[in-house]
């Protein structure tokens, strides 16, 4: 370790990015702060200089990420609001969204379900904003299998869906009133 910075401090590379806080054996490990060249930041637990640990992170675009990071990536639980309104809370695994989590749409509609690398693949629960709600499967963000949709007037179809729309079997119940 002689000669390598261990301890406090402050490093600042040639092209503007600055890191603040601890090092152990040359490498940012511990607690710190990494102000990068393009206007995003990281701040949180670092381990061989390499965000690990709980932190937040701030894109350069506006969006912001908080929660757990393994090897640089989002992992495990976390909470990631987008510059465009959107915000996702739930699992994350190898930097993607995948597993349980729900997303807050700005435009008011809400999912809540399944996530695979990204997508709504799985069972979920759309509801959209004019309260109309989709109750089933999904691949890849688009209704596949089996499910249920509530139209807005209490009508109700429920059979099989391919591609976005009702196909093959389903029942729609209609409501008289």
């Amino acid at each position: 370790m002689y000669g390598k910075p261990c301890g406090k401090g402050i490093y600042i590379k040639a092209d503007s990015t600055c890191y603040k806080g601890d090092f152990y054996n040359g490498m940012k490990d511990g607690k710190g702060i990494c102000t990068y060249s393009n206007g995003s930041y990281y701040e949180g637990d670092w381990k061989n200089g390499i965000q690990n640990g709980k932190g937040i992170y701030s894109s350069s675009d506006g969006s912001t990420y908080d929660g757990n990071f393994v090897n640089g990536k989002f992992q495990g639980y976390g909470i990631y609001l987008l510059k465009n309104g959107n915000r996702y809370e739930g699992e994350w695994s190898d930097g993607n969204v995948d597993g349980k989590g729900t997303m807050y749409y700005a435009n008011g509609d809400i999912y809540e379900g399944d996530w695979r690398k990204g997508e709504l693949t799985g069972k979920g629960i759309l509801t959209l904003k004019n309260k109309e709600v989709y109750e089933g499967d999904f691949l890849n963000g688009i209704k596949e299998g089996e499910g249920k949709y509530r139209f807005k007037n209490g009508d109700c179809y429920v059979g099989s869906w391919k591609k976005g729309q009702p196909n093959g079997w389903g029942i729609t119940l209609i409501v008289f009133l």
